[in-house]
């Protein structure tokens, strides 16, 4: 037995090309077959580093050439690894078997042809040695090299007559093995020998397929020049767009629409490329499909439209560009659910707040009542929830500036310079009939509150204030009608008073609003401010010259205020019973005192008054 220092001397000046201290070795007497520890013979070191003149050697001295280690290599194979053309010679001119495989079933050939040894693989084929022998899972040498992008044994392979179309176990030609790994030059070789670019493995997939999926962008441009079907989808129905917008590959997506792929074709479920990037958050490829004219709005058969898909995955950079090119916010699902409901349940802060800053409608809820904001807490999403909530109150803020702006600007407009006591900086002056004023400080104290405390106005108090702001509205006219008239409105203005009041008792009380002492008692301050206003109007109608000044001159404004005058008095008064609050006695005797002074005064005669005028006259009315 073999020393083993002697042993290692002997693979060591093998390895190292040593001729001399070869021989010496075998002289001595060690056997030119023994293993290392790690089962290398001195044939195998030799020919791994291409020393021919000592594998020449070693086999004079009857090396065995087959002799295998426990992968299954041999001396051949190692030398057709690694490229050594001269050992390869040698071994073969020795008898080394050319078909032997290694444990993966690899062949000499294989070995060659994956690391690209053109030279090898020539000389192999030269010596018959099998091109379509295949490893387990079926790939043959064609295959093998194709697949690591080796041109010169591809070459050297297809003109010896590999079989081109023989696939693995898995139904993958060369094509579509050099496809995937992007082998441009690969590619067009097997194009130019006629590879079928049509081949299919059974889910469908074909080598275009292949290449989109992996972002091979010079392969697919020399598959779609050969002419391969663009559109031949796979068996689930995904495309090749699909397949390159799923992962991604904004060139590859580029190309092909380009080569007019269809933007628009669906899935089974009715996925589109465009939903299928969304989803996935492949932001480039989603420019280029909207710009290519992707329908934006076309949803899967359940309703998810492409921006619901984003939200959904939290993919904010894609929200943004889709609203950006007007993507509809506020579709819903059969359920009711929108982009913003599905944001929020999934706590996707950013996709919320890009929704939201689009305008998205936060009430809108599904069809069980529930809300993004009832969503978003139902799941634990607090960030969601503080973002919803300081929409909420800035968009209530919003709408009470605005809702009070416009409210302003439609009350001041018509007499800019006219001062009114509903405003703001009115004093505490009486106004010239002496009814309301008490109602008007009730009113400003509320808008002081509202603009002082924005923060404070939830949705219940909002809406007091857009009631308060109607009946405000609808009293402006009151303050611009002439002194006979007011008299005629008598009855309605006292009713809506009285309205607005009950709405400021309401709205006081919901918004626990601090209400001073002289404020509280208004049903006793108007009953006051009417008895005052009686008095004065006794005194107008005593005063001839002031009388006169107030009574209108023409016949067209005489018809009018008596007619008026009529249908306030049998609106209100108490013996018609039509009115909860009626006129007052004193009231009553007014309105018909001015009645009777007008019909003398202008010869007129009016007739009983229909139902429908006497019972829907207001001051609203009479402005238009």
């Amino acid at each position: 037995m073999e020393n083993a220092e002697d042993l290692q001397t002997l693979i060591k000046a093998a390895r190292s090309g040593n001729v001399q201290s070869v021989k010496q070795a075998l002289e001595f007497g060690i056997d030119v077959d023994a293993l290392s520890s790690d089962h290398w013979t001195a044939l195998m070191a030799a020919s791994e580093k291409g020393h021919t003149d000592v594998v020449e050697l070693l086999l004079a001295n009857k090396a065995s050439v087959d002799m295998q280690r426990p992968n299954g290599d041999t001396a051949l194979n190692i030398a057709c690894y690694f490229g050594q053309v001269g050992a390869v010679r040698a071994l073969l001119a020795s008898g080394a078997a050319i078909e032997l495989a290694d444990k993966q079933g690899y062949t000499a050939l294989m070995s060659a042809s994956e690391k690209g040894h053109t030279d090898v693989v020539e000389l192999l084929l030269a010596n018959k040695a099998s091109f379509d022998a295949q490893v387990p899972d079926g790939a043959t040498a064609l295959y093998i090299a194709c697949e690591h992008g080796q041109v010169g044994a591809v070459r050297a392979l297809l003109a010896s007559g590999a079989a081109i179309e023989l696939a693995d176990d898995e139904g993958n030609t060369a094509l579509m093995a050099t496809s995937e790994k992007g082998h441009t030059d690969v590619v067009e070789l097997l194009l130019a020998n006629k590879a079928s670019f049509g081949a299919q493995v059974p889910d469908g997939a074909t080598a275009l397929y292949i290449a989109c999926f992996y972002g091979r962008v010079g392969v697919v441009r020399a598959l779609l020049k050969a002419g391969a079907a663009i559109e031949l989808a796979t068996d689930q129905g995904f495309t090749a767009l699909m397949s390159a917008s799923e992962e991604g590959h904004t060139d590859v997506v580029e190309v092909l629409l380009a080569n007019k792929a269809s933007v628009d074709t669906q899935r089974p479920n009715g996925a589109t490329a465009l939903y299928i990037a969304c989803f996935y958050g492949r932001v480039g490829v989603v420019r280029a499909l909207l710009k290519a004219g992707a329908a934006i709005e076309l949803a899967t058969d359940q309703g998810f439209t492409a921006l619901m898909s984003a939200s959904e995955e939290g993919h904010t950079d894609v929200v943004e560009v889709l609203l950006a090119n007007k993507a509809s916010v506020d579709t819903q699902l059969p359920d009711g659910t929108t982009a913003l409901n599905i944001a929020c349940e999934h706590g996707q802060v950013g996709a919320v707040r890009a929704l939201l800053k689009a305008g998205a409608a936060i009430e809108l809820a599904k069809d069980r009542g529930y809300t993004a904001l009832m969503i978003a807490s139902q799941e634990g999403n607090t960030d969601v929830v503080e973002l919803l909530v300081e929409k909420a109150r800035q968009t209530a803020q919003d709408s009470i500036k605005s809702f009070l702006s416009q409210r302003t600007g439609d009350m001041t407009e018509a007499k800019a310079t006219q001062p009114n006591r509903w405003d703001a900086t009115w004093g505490e002056a009486a106004t010239r009939d002496r009814i309301g004023d008490h109602t008007a400080a009730r009113y400003r104290h509320f808008r002081r509150y509202i603009d002082e405390h924005d923060e404070a106005v939830d949705a219940s108090l909002f809406a007091e204030l857009v009631s308060v702001e109607e009946l405000r509205r609808e009293l402006q006219p009151y303050e611009d009608a002439g002194a006979f008239l007011r008299l005629a409105l008598t009855g309605d203005l006292v009713e809506k008073l009285q309205h607005l009041n009950g709405v400021l008792d309401s709205a006081f009380a919901g918004g626990r609003v601090d209400l001073p002492e002289q404020l509280r008692s208004w049903q006793r301050q108007l009953e006051q401010e009417r008895n005052q206003r009686t008095e004065m109007y006794g005194v107008l109608l005593q005063h001839e010259e002031r009388r006169e000044e107030a009574l209108p001159v023409e016949r067209e404004d005489q018809l009018e205020l008596l007619t008026m005058l009529k249908a306030g008095f049998e609106s209100y008064a108490k013996d018609f019973k039509l009115k909860e609050h009626p006129l007052t006695g004193a009231e009553e005797q007014l309105v018909s005192a001015a009645y009777e002074l007008l019909a003398s005064r202008s010869g007129i005669v009016i007739p009983p008054l229909p139902v429908w005028f006497w019972a829907s006259t207001d001051a609203s009315d009479e402005s238009n």
